[in-house]
């Protein structure tokens, strides 16, 4: 098994999963395009929207404030110490 993807945070590379434990845990991990399932998009449209309206679709929003924080929320959003929105307040 070979993984290609990797990103880098800080200057070095860092990998994305840790593909031991899928192979001696006999697991499997599948990729997906969102146009694998362009036939469900109406039904993906009224779920959504119907959560929107409800209410119920939340999203998470991690704020830091002031210009010097960007650096660091850019860092913490690549490393994955942040989801959802990231924002700096200026």
């Amino acid at each position: 098994m070979r993984c290609s993807v990797s990103i880098r945070a800080r200057g070095r590379p860092r990998k994305c999963c840790q593909y031991v434990e899928l192979i001696t845990k006999r697991a499997k991990a599948e990729g997906f395009m969102f146009s694998d399932y362009v036939e469900r998009y109406p039904e993906a449209l009224d779920y959504i929207t119907a959560m929107l309206k409800a209410g119920t679709l939340v999203s998470p929003v991690n704020i830091s404030h002031g210009i010097e924080s960007s650096g660091q929320a850019f860092i913490d959003m690549l490393d994955g110490n942040s989801t959802g929105k990231c924002l700096v307040k200026l």
